[in-house]
């Protein structure tokens, strides 16, 4: 149980979080017409939604089977510093979704930009995640 986490995280999460961005700022440059592919912006737009609620959910569901992980875990295993971050990971995405999908926050001026901002923030406490994660990893298998 304890390594079905990581494994999704690896095989699910990240990829889908990467393509979600990689749509996002695709989207953006269709937008400023600085692409160099000719893709429409609503095909654009559709396919970095798609991606982004993906990510949302997995992320979400991801994080559960994380924290029900945890209570199998040793006493031993310290995970303090993973779980704030997987905590921070949701509410940053929460806030970040709310932006782009209430309609009062969406007509705001900023709210675009501070989703891009929230987002690329969500990607590098993952990063943090996936260090902290091959720690834990690491402590498990020194176990006896």
């Amino acid at each position: 149980m304890s390594y079905i986490h990581p494994l999704l995280m690896i095989l699910i999460v990240f990829p889908v979080g990467f393509a979600a961005a990689a749509f996002g700022i695709t989207l953006q440059q269709v937008r400023l017409e600085r692409s160099r592919r000719k893709i429409s912006p609503k095909v654009a737009r559709d396919r970095h939604i798609a991606n982004g609620i993906a990510f949302l959910v997995a992320v979400v569901v991801v994080a559960l089977i994380g924290g029900f992980a945890t209570t199998t875990l040793p006493k031993s295993v310290d995970t303090t510093w993973h779980g704030i971050g997987a905590l921070s990971v949701l509410l940053l995405l929460s806030i970040s979704t709310a932006l782009v999908s209430i309609r009062p926050l969406k007509r705001l001026s900023w709210s675009k930009f501070v989703h891009s901002v929230l987002n690329g923030t969500v990607l590098a406490i993952l990063m943090i995640q996936f260090l902290s994660g091959g720690l834990i990893i690491r402590q498990l298998l020194k176990q006896p």
